[in-house]
């Protein structure tokens, strides 16, 4: 049985200290939805001859109080084989997370993009934590 709002995955309450709480709310985006995020991301790909070489850049926007993390969940056959940080390149406004991916991998591997608030340097409690597909934003055509 499909969801019926098949973007908004779910939402984790957080101890945080104690007696604080902060909430987490998690979405997965699809292609048509990525024009609906509160800040600009762009996706482009290109097959390799090592893999799929993934391109995220985020624009952030006006808000200096904002950050944002990013990850990638690498699975096979919904196995999760590795997870790790992708720290991004920084210019100015624009944060650009680069990677590459073996067509096998793809399927059920996602790039987790946190975004959060920050307070004079201080990243506050909750956020929203974002799940990009990797086989839904990728061009590869290549057999698994």
């Amino acid at each position: 049985m499909k969801p019926l709002m098949p973007i908004l995955v779910g939402a984790a309450l957080v101890i945080v200290s104690q007696g604080t709480f902060a909430v987490v709310t998690e979405e997965r985006v699809s292609r048509t939805y990525i024009a609906k995020l509160p800040m600009d991301v762009a996706v482009q790909t290109n097959v390799r001859e090592d893999g799929v070489h993934f391109t995220f850049t985020v624009r952030k926007k006006p808000d200096p109080s904002r950050y944002y993390q990013g990850s990638i969940k690498i699975r096979k056959d919904k196995t999760l084989v590795v997870e790790c940080p992708i720290h991004p390149t920084v210019e100015g406004g624009t944060s650009t997370y680069e990677f590459v991916v073996a067509p096998g991998f793809l399927d059920d591997s996602d790039f987790d993009l946190f975004h959060g608030v920050e307070e004079k340097g201080t990243p506050l409690p909750g956020g929203q934590q974002y799940h990009f597909n990797l086989q839904e934003f990728s061009q590869s055509k290549a057999p698994h």
